[in-house]
């Protein structure tokens, strides 16, 4: 935010700069300089730089919210990566506790021999129970994932609101001070 400031101070200061060496500049022979319907007064020009300085203004606040809206658009499509991940994890996770739920069943109802008892134990426990607990564990990462995204996400579209309300205002000031600027014109 100071950043912007400054940049923004810094843009007004060399325009006010560069307006006044163009005016100190400009030849006191009016056969040098351009052809005019008016005689341009100093007020004039200065209404004319201040024009200039806030249509300025208004031009680098709508720099500011399209930089901002390029922050969110790629921040909302991770987070639609990482919820359709958790989603396919959580899925995933689902299937395979049914599975292992129904082999513990079939293992605690069925008369089963030796052999095939001791061969569905041996299938149950050790690939099945690791690959459940890796799908948790992805799970839990994309679900904080998604939590910090999501916090991410609620800060950049505060901060685009906030530009968006800036340059609605930045825009009535121009409109107002064109306003006020003819107004003057036309009364002298």
């Amino acid at each position: 935010m100071k950043r912007w400031m400054f940049i923004e101070a810094l843009i007004y200061a060399i325009l006010l700069w560069a307006a006044s060496s163009a005016y100190a500049q400009t030849p006191s022979s009016s056969s040098q300089r351009p052809v005019q319907v008016e005689t341009d007064t100093p007020r004039e020009n200065f209404s004319q730089l201040a024009a200039e300085i806030k249509t300025l203004k208004y031009e680098l606040k709508t720099l500011q919210l399209e930089l901002q809206r390029m922050r969110v658009v790629p921040l909302e499509r991770e987070l639609v990566q990482v919820m359709a991940r958790r989603q396919r994890l959580e899925a995933q996770e689902t299937t395979m506790s049914q599975e292992m739920a129904q082999l513990e069943q079939h293992l605690g109802e069925a008369p089963l021999s030796p052999e095939e008892r001791k061969e569905l134990e041996t299938s149950r426990s050790e690939p099945a129970g690791g690959e459940l607990e890796r799908v948790r564990q992805d799970k839990q990462a994309a679900v904080q994932r998604e939590a910090e995204v999501i916090q991410w996400l609620a800060q950049e579209r505060q901060r685009w609101q906030e530009l968006s309300e800036n340059v609605k205002a930045a825009w009535t000031e121009v409109q107002s001070f064109a306003g006020n600027t003819q107004g003057r014109d036309n009364g002298q």
